[in-house]
């Protein structure tokens, strides 16, 4: 039984070891300066990206096709200000919810009557 309590023993401090010297690894490569200039690169690179997505953005925007795309946005954004595009879909509900109804009133009364009987 000593033995099991040695094995055990001996199992749980590698553990604990591991645990330890994995977490000085991450400490150390979270302080290096390898990191330091990974991430300097990684933000250069995001604002590069986002000035290039900027800059096209900004020329589409003076296109035809972009004045086409800008002024469809606005019309769809007023639609939904004048509660247009609000009023065409409630009004779709609504008529989707009749049609169930009808279908539903014409379901025979005693298919109806036989389902309550069975409940």
């Amino acid at each position: 039984m000593t033995d099991t309590n040695n094995s055990t023993d001996s199992f749980s401090e590698e553990f604990r070891l591991l645990g330890k010297n994995l977490h000085k690894i991450i400490n150390s490569a979270w302080e290096s300066t390898e990191k330091a200039q990974l991430e300097k690169e990684l933000i250069n690179g995001i604002n590069d990206l986002r000035n290039s997505l900027q800059s096209s953005f900004q020329e589409f925007t003076q296109t035809e096709t972009g004045k086409r795309v800008k002024e469809n946005l606005e019309d769809i954004t007023e639609k939904i200000k004048d509660g247009e595009v609000e009023d065409k879909i409630r009004s779709g509900i609504v008529n989707i919810l009749q049609m169930i109804n009808s279908e539903l009133e014409n379901i025979p009364q005693s298919s109806r009557s036989e389902d309550s009987d069975s409940k």
